[in-house]
């Protein structure tokens, strides 16, 4: 993936992809303490890892696919919540398979 030049946030990302299962989220909390919460319960289904957040003057990050667009006559051909919905799809068919989990270290 090159860019969408498009701007979405790790929130975007989560609230989609729970979506895709039936399960809504909502966020409490700010900052390092916020956390993602199934919704109708007391369940914490995502939290905020201060050691991932962006460097100090990083605010606003966009792609810019137009060198892409001129120089190799590339588009964009998949949209954010197609690809979410597809990243979703083959984690539910991983596990329909009763394969390993991807884990990320805390």
């Amino acid at each position: 993936m090159l860019a969408t030049s498009k701007v979405h946030t790790f929130r975007d990302f989560i609230d989609f992809a729970f979506e895709q299962i039936g399960v809504a989220i909502n966020w409490q909390g700010e900052g390092p303490k916020e956390c993602g919460i199934k919704l109708g319960t007391s369940v914490a289904r995502e939290q905020v890892y201060p050691r991932y957040f962006r460097s100090k003057g990083v605010d606003y990050l966009i792609g810019d696919v137009r060198k892409a667009e001129e120089f190799f006559g590339w588009k964009t051909r998949t949209r954010f919540h197609k690809l979410v919905a597809g990243v979703v799809a083959a984690d539910c068919a991983a596990i329909a398979k009763g394969q390993p989990q991807r884990r990320t270290s805390d």
